[in-house]
């Protein structure tokens, strides 16, 4: 059933391409729950490059609370206005400061998601736009460092290394919610991490869920993530069936080796049931 809310976002949305000397896909399905009543799904994703493009700058956001007027709105924004503002973490400030400047780069984002929502949707209840977080800076030469990453919430980053998975946090945290707290870098958990691997996977934690609970899923993803995808093979990826999985599911995949232009396989799978 399509959501007729004006606020709506895509219930599918994918992208692929070269981005920064790396082929970054994302993919987003608004879950069955969702689908099913017809109301709106509330993850969103963001990719950019730093000014000085030493690095890409990633973002999956989840809007908190079911709020269908208003919490996939709080989660588009903030995914773009944290990917605006660590856009502007160049090299040096990068090995000069670590995690902490994305911590300065998500605080200024959710101040200003909460002025905007103050300034422009006063009726909106308090936390109608709150929604958790979960940003990284991944620099896109050896001598740029480690990755850092700052989140708050259940969102998820996974390293993918010949189909064996490493969570980037440690799994188990609760949703914690950095608009909600006047100092959001009080929430915020920051890791720097090197990239020894294949892929770098941003979640959302209706997928989060399935690839940490589901050794089926998990082999499925590792598959299909195998090498670079275009857009279709990457929602295509997302497109399997799982009982008691009815959450949105959103990833937006990195992958770590530089793109040398080699053509990749974007066909249309035969349909697997990784359950």
């Amino acid at each position: 059933m399509l959501s007729g809310l004006p606020t709506a976002l895509p219930m599918l949305r994918a992208d692929g391409g070269q981005l920064g000397g790396r082929w970054v896909a994302g993919a987003s399905i608004a879950g069955q729950a969702h689908r099913a009543e017809g109301v709106t799904g509330q993850d969103s994703y963001c990719a950019g490059c730093c000014v000085d493009g030493s690095a890409l700058v990633l973002a999956v956001c989840d809007g908190l609370g079911y709020r269908e007027q208003t919490s996939q709105v709080g989660a588009e924004l903030l995914a773009r206005l944290c990917c605006a503002g660590a856009a502007w973490i160049v090299r040096e400030q990068a090995l000069a400061e670590g995690a902490e400047a994305l911590v300065d780069a998500v605080e200024q984002a959710t101040r200003r998601l909460i002025e905007w929502q103050r300034t422009h949707l006063a009726e909106w209840e308090p936390a109608g736009a709150h929604a958790t977080v979960l940003v990284c800076r991944v620099p896109v030469s050896p001598d740029g460092g480690p990755a850092l990453f700052a989140r708050a919430g259940d969102t998820e980053a996974f390293l993918l290394r010949d189909d064996r998975y490493a969570s980037v946090f440690p799994t188990g945290t609760s949703a914690n919610d950095p608009l909600s707290h006047r100092n959001p870098r009080d929430v915020l958990e920051v890791t720097a991490v090197a990239l020894d691997a294949d892929a770098l996977i941003l979640t959302s934690d209706g997928l989060a869920h399935d690839i940490i609970e589901s050794p089926r899923t998990r082999e499925w993803l590792a598959a299909r993530w195998s090498a670079p995808c275009g857009p279709h093979r990457m929602l295509d990826s997302l497109r399997y069936r799982r009982q008691s999985s009815d959450d949105d599911r959103t990833a937006l995949v990195t992958w770590l080796h530089p793109y040398t232009g080699n053509s990749f396989d974007d066909t249309d799978p035969a349909p697997t049931d990784p359950r």
